[in-house]
């Protein structure tokens, strides 16, 4: 590799050989497209890109796929969690993990099923210091899903509409 990250390869007149490229997919489900730029020395061609063409299939998914919790409600609101497989490989689940450790489930390791529904529990007060939310990280023995996260966020405890609320001539209460 050269400074810049590139892996440069030297290749007499004539000679040949293979460029192996990889490309780790995003987890949404459709068409996708990326590309790669080849520079070379040759006078003929000396820069050639090769695109490629994919649809991305999803080989587990999660319902819900992202939550929206709440801290007034019991367990945050928490729904069950349905992992499925979508191409009818059994698999196991062996592990689960939060941000900050705000939301754990329990889960047998040893079990293979091509479905699963976990019940998560929510620690409110550790959710509560995950101001922006955060993410569940399942970790899964199929051969083409690895992990499937689920990201989460929740509702304020209280709403102001408009956005800006002005008090004037307040005064501290008695007891």
């Amino acid at each position: 590799k050269n400074a810049d990250g590139r892996t440069k390869m030297n290749y007499e007149p004539g000679e040949s050989g293979t460029i192996k490229v990889s490309y780790t997919a995003t987890s949404k489900p459709g068409p996708t497209s990326q590309s790669v730029t080849v520079y070379s020395n040759a006078t003929n061609t000396p820069v050639a890109v090769c695109r490629f063409k994919a649809t991305i299939e999803i080989a587990v998914s999660a319902t819900p796929s992202k939550l929206t919790l709440s801290l007034m409600e019991e367990n945050a609101g928490m729904p069950p969690i349905t992992i499925k497989s979508r191409d009818d490989q059994e698999f196991k689940i062996v592990s689960f993990s939060s941000s900050k450790k705000a939301i754990e489930a329990d889960f047998d390791t040893n079990i293979s099923a091509k479905e699963f529904v976990l019940h998560p529990k929510v620690n409110i007060e550790t959710l509560k210091s995950n101001i922006y939310g955060g993410i569940i990280s399942i970790g899964l023995s199929h051969p083409k899903a690895k992990a499937i996260q689920i990201r989460y966020n929740y509702k304020s405890l209280w709403e102001s509409t408009p956005p800006r609320l002005l008090i004037h001539n307040m005064e501290r209460g008695g007891q």
